[in-house]
């Protein structure tokens, strides 16, 4: 027994599970639990030596198990000469499973009558206090049933929401979760940002943007007026009422679905999964995963989707940089798991969304943000492989589009480039792809669309050499400078961005490549690209350019002053047509 435990801690001790950052920890219950009025024996109480998972003054949510039955709990952890950890609780709470009944976790109090327990019951589910001066070990358990996580029926969920006193939790602060703090925020909801990465969540506190579109003086003032709270403690996803995930879904090297930044999220989530939570995935991915992968991962906590908590789809469609289109203002679709997970979903995104479109399941959502993008990705194939044949014939393939999107119908207007960039585009099609070869079936226009869009950073190469030939130069030993390494223009998001494949294939020819973007001022780490050189932006002089052998436009930036640049050039390859408006000089731009 523990020095300085109550009596009670014996063989008919409750064992307490805790899970906190993705590990399963066993604790003994300081206190017996009754279940109509008898005791219940769940084995000996064990002790764990580590203690470094637990902050001293912090609620930690308590999950019992006694005879199948799941009941939780909220506790504060006292220290035992660092040997072990027990937990104080004076709190009641709900059998998740078997019949709702109130379980009384009792220090001295008098044991509550079935007409007490019944009226808790009644009260929605809340945790409430049974005494709040307690103390022991030195540690006050001064808590109200306002700083508690609060288990919520649907109803009480709904009305949080409608009166906007519900806590939006967001995972994922990258180029598409902040600006998703932001819609919340504007309309008067408190937000938990959540990110696995300190440097992230450092500059986030210190009122830092690294996001161009997001400014940092909004960032600052959020935070110090308390609506944004960035945290990188998956310990807190308890606090928040509604989980928005907003994780990256990238694909193998085998171009399968890579789901672990999903999984890993959703099991952080079922380790401190509360009665009353919405669980929302925004992140991209095939059909089926909402249902396929979370709903199993969330109910091993022992709580039932559709009574206990909620869980909807609601894929992503932010484009970065465009300020006609933010988040608030682009249409949202919704599909849940149930109906009334579906309906929560759609009252939530009302509050911040312009427009939301609510569908008859997740399966229709997902099945939805692949088609829009493998729309795009085709037709980007189809208009890349117009350019290679235009070329050969010696056609200019941006006139032609222009002249054919002249038609008022029937017609839509795609580009040509040196290669699909960003998250969606070049990886959405092959989650649809995986869907099909798993149904047994092909799906050869995305193959052929990604076969084309991925040869053209080698198509724009050899464009290069080309060029640098008819000039009596060899690509190898060269100076070439690459202007643009986002994967669109004037955003400084790098993801996927054709350029690094460009840069990469002229290293490996033997050509001296610098890059200038004037959005991104160093060359970040990628990690398809792990052996490409550390570079920064070199500034754009006279001197510069004429010192270079070619200057390659992988991504036309409005920044660019394109007549500077072809007039102090001695080579300009142009792979976005970005030199259109450029009348001097024309003798030195070869388009590829």
């Amino acid at each position: 027994m523990l020095k300085g435990a109550a009596k009670s801690v014996d063989s008919k001790t409750i064992l307490g599970e805790i899970r906190t950052h993705n590990l399963w920890l066993r604790r003994p219950a300081l206190y017996p639990i009754e279940l109509r009025g008898r005791k219940e024996k769940c084995g000996q109480p064990r002790i764990l030596s580590n203690t470094n998972n637990f902050v001293k003054g912090r609620l930690y949510r308590v999950t019992q198990t006694c005879r199948g039955r799941r009941i939780d709990a909220i506790g504060a952890p006292v220290f035992k000469n660092r040997a072990c950890v027990i937990f104080e609780k004076e709190v009641c709470c709900k059998i998740v499973e078997g019949e709702g009944l109130i379980a009384q976790l009792r220090k001295k109090e008098p044991r509550t009558s079935l007409s007490q327990r019944r009226k808790l019951r009644n009260c929605e589910n809340r945790v409430g206090i049974v005494s709040s001066n307690f103390t022991r070990a030195g540690l006050p358990c001064q808590y109200s049933s306002e700083n508690l996580p609060q288990p919520m029926t649907f109803s009480a969920l709904q009305q949080r929401i409608k009166n906007k006193t519900a806590k939006i939790g967001i995972i994922g602060l990258g180029y598409v979760g902040l600006p998703l703090v932001r819609a919340y925020a504007q309309t008067g909801f408190k937000i938990i940002g959540y990110d696995v990465d300190p440097d992230k969540i450092e500059k986030l506190k210190a009122g830092r943007s690294y996001i161009e579109h997001i400014p940092s003086d909004w960032i600052a003032h959020c935070v110090k007026s308390n609506v944004f709270d960035p945290t990188a403690d998956m310990g807190r996803l308890g606090e928040a009422d509604a989980l928005l995930i907003c994780v990256p879904t990238p694909l193998s090297e085998s171009r399968d679905p890579d789901l672990y930044y999903v999984e890993s999220t959703t099991e952080a989530i079922a380790a401190t999964l509360r009665p009353g939570q919405l669980v929302v995935l925004e992140s991209t991915t095939y059909p089926g995963t909402t249902r396929d992968v979370l709903l199993p991962i969330l109910e091993k906590s022992g709580l039932r989707v559709g009574k206990d908590f909620f869980l909807a789809y609601s894929p992503e469609r932010e484009d970065p940089g465009n300020l006609d289109f933010t988040a608030e203002g682009i249409p949202k679709l919704i599909g849940g798991i149930d109906p009334e997970s579906g309906q929560l979903a759609v009252e939530l995104y009302s509050q911040a969304i312009a427009q939301v479109i609510a569908v008859s399941s997740c399966e229709v959502a997902e099945a939805a943000k692949v088609v829009e993008n493998t729309y795009r990705s085709v037709n980007i194939a189809m208009v890349n492989e117009l350019k290679i044949i235009f070329d050969r014939l010696g056609i200019d393939v941006w006139e032609v589009i222009d002249a054919a999107k002249t038609k008022p119908f029937g017609f839509q207007a795609f580009y040509p480039g040196p290669g699909l960039g960003g998250h969606c585009i070049p990886i959405d099609p092959f989650y649809l792809s995986w869907c099909a070869r798993r149904a047994g079936l092909t799906t050869r226009f995305i193959e052929l669309a990604g076969e084309i869009n991925t040869s053209m950073p080698l198509y724009v190469v050899r464009g290069v050499i080309d060029a640098l030939n008819h000039f009596g130069k060899a690509l190898k030993g060269s100076q070439i400078c690459v202007l643009g390494v986002a994967y669109k223009k004037d955003v400084d998001d790098p993801r996927e961005s054709p350029a690094f494949a460009i840069i990469d294939r002229l290293l490996q020819k033997g050509s001296i490549v610098s890059y200038n973007d004037p959005h991104i001022p160093a060359l970040p780490k990628m990690r398809h690209w792990p052996g490409l050189p550390a570079m920064k932006s070199v500034e754009l002089t006279p001197e510069f350019l004429a010192s270079q052998d070619c200057v390659l436009i992988a991504t036309d930036h409005s920044r660019y002053d394109y007549d500077f640049i072809v007039r102090h050039a001695k080579l300009v390859v142009d792979t976005r047509n970005a030199t259109k408006g450029v009348m001097e000089n024309r003798h030195k731009i070869v388009k590829t």
